[in-house]
């Protein structure tokens, strides 16, 4: 009945069909479990109205907190010291790279858990040291 209106409306927030239809059929399903607790002073439309906006909302607000989360994780820093010794006939050098000082995680994978039904993240090692000498 009002399905196909509330798409609409949610697809305004979001510009995406199928994510539209996502958060409308979640909040059917939340009303649905509590069918028993909720009341509808203003009506049932203006409730789901309501509904649907608050999920987009929502979503939107989410969807910008896992774009701040990947651009934060995006970048690390490395740091490489080295000391070198020169004579007449070689030279050698010792080195330590320091991989990722600051221990950021970077997102490396992002899959969707079926167990948990929610999106699950794989990182990058954390700090990783490599060590180098060199003689020439």
């Amino acid at each position: 009945m009002h399905y196909a209106e509330l798409c609409g409306f949610v697809n305004r927030f979001t510009r995406d069909p199928d994510q539209s239809e996502d958060l409308v059929q979640e909040v059917f399903y939340k009303i649905w479990k509590s069918a028993k607790t909720i009341e509808l002073s203003q009506g049932l439309k203006p409730y789901l109205y309501q509904s649907v906006r608050n999920a987009s909302l929502n979503f939107i607000k989410h969807e910008g907190v896992k774009a701040a989360h990947a651009r934060l994780h995006l970048f690390k820093l490395d740091l490489a010291v080295g000391i070198r010794r020169s004579h007449a006939q070689w030279s050698s050098e010792l080195k330590i790279d320091i991989q990722n000082v600051l221990n950021s995680q970077a997102v490396t994978d992002e899959w969707f858990n079926e167990d948990t039904q929610s999106i699950e993240y794989g990182y990058q090692f954390p700090i990783l040291p490599v060590l180098s000498y060199k003689v020439s």
